[in-house]
């Protein structure tokens, strides 16, 4: 079970050249990214609403106004705490379009995880998805716990 994300690039591709996306993201709680790494630092502004991340075992509570930069290679995860979140992130991809589709795809609801998440089905597709951009799937949305 997934559920599709607002989003909204916010850098053209031409602007970047197709390697920069900073995306705005809306989530409402409970909604968060499998554990995942990739080869480039990603930026994390917190535009309304309360998140955690977790970044390499740390968590780390984010709020209106707050900024994070993840290191390149360091497994994470960010779930949505309040009712409803949004934020910008900001990370250097191999495929602009190719990391959108990730994003949308990685909305999965925190709450009762086990049935939310298909280790088969949901692992390869997402897998697939981040291929592209290099961002490996370490683990699903049962990592953080809320």
């Amino acid at each position: 079970m997934t559920f599709e994300a607002a989003i909204t690039a916010l850098v053209s591709k031409p602007a970047s050249a197709g390697r920069l996306a900073v995306v705005e993201r809306t989530g409402r709680r409970g909604e968060m990214t499998p554990l995942h790494r990739h080869p480039e630092d990603e930026i994390v502004h917190v535009v309304e609403g309360d998140m955690t991340l977790m970044v390499d075992g740390e968590r780390i509570e984010l709020r209106v106004g707050d900024v994070y930069a993840a290191p390149r290679a360091t497994p994470h995860a960010l779930v949505v705490e309040s009712e409803r979140a949004r934020y910008v992130s900001a990370t250097v991809v191999w495929s602009a379009a190719r990391y959108e589709d990730f994003l949308r795809a990685v909305a999965i609801p925190v709450r009762d995880s086990a049935k939310a998440w298909d280790e088969g089905g949901d692992a390869s597709r997402l897998s697939a998805l981040a291929a592209p951009n290099g961002i490996e799937i370490l683990d699903g949305p049962h990592a953080v716990k809320a």
